[in-house]
């Protein structure tokens, strides 16, 4: 059975470049996987290439202006999209079936709990004030990729951006995340595009 396949991107200031949409959709190479982190799975496993079977957006899907809905529509002809606004959206953006107005998502897949928050600060202190203990913690705003294990069996991820990364090497970068029913965190990937 194949591993559920959640595409995670973010930071994309109403730009979504061809490489992102090509990733998601399961059109990349191995060797564009800048960094990977095996939690559960095996870390000589492969994982078929398929378009993803959810996509997940960090927030700063546009900008200060009033947004097109060019982007979310994009990423939902590839998959259904759960998205959070960041501090440069507009609050209750549509695109599709989407309306896009919460700071902050909780989604559950495989029996895992997700949280979603575009600012990593306010993402430790919203779990903090909820008392809630998330295996996979997902944010953007720093456009910079990181995967990063806690509490031994726990995952931080941000998954840079596509359009405006920044960092030591900026490279523009989506994440895919490969899950399991029950509550396993197969694999965790940073995709350069």
């Amino acid at each position: 059975m194949r591993p559920f396949t959640i595409g995670i991107i973010s930071d994309t200031h109403r730009h979504l470049p061809q490489g992102a949409l090509a990733v998601l959709r399961g059109e990349h190479d191995d060797r564009q996987i800048a960094q990977a982190l095996d939690i559960d799975g095996d870390p000589n496993a492969t994982y078929a290439k398929a378009p993803v079977d959810l996509i997940i957006h960090a927030g700063d899907i546009g900008g200060w202006a009033p947004i097109s809905q060019d982007v979310l529509n994009e990423l939902e002809s590839i998959a259904p999209v759960c998205a959070v606004l960041g501090n440069c959206d507009v609050e209750g953006y549509i695109a599709g079936d989407s309306y896009v107005s919460e700071q902050m998502a909780l989604v559950e897949r495989c029996g895992l709990q997700i949280a979603v928050m575009h600012r990593p600060e306010d993402l430790t202190a919203a779990i903090r004030t909820a008392q809630i203990a998330p295996r996979v913690r997902i944010h953007g705003h720093t456009h910079v990729p990181k995967l990063e294990r806690f509490n031994s069996d726990a995952l931080m991820l941000c998954p840079g951006s596509p359009s405006k990364p920044r960092g030591t090497n900026p490279k523009p970068t989506v994440a895919l995340l490969h899950l399991a029913a029950p509550s396993h965190v197969l694999r965790a990937e940073i995709v350069a595009l």
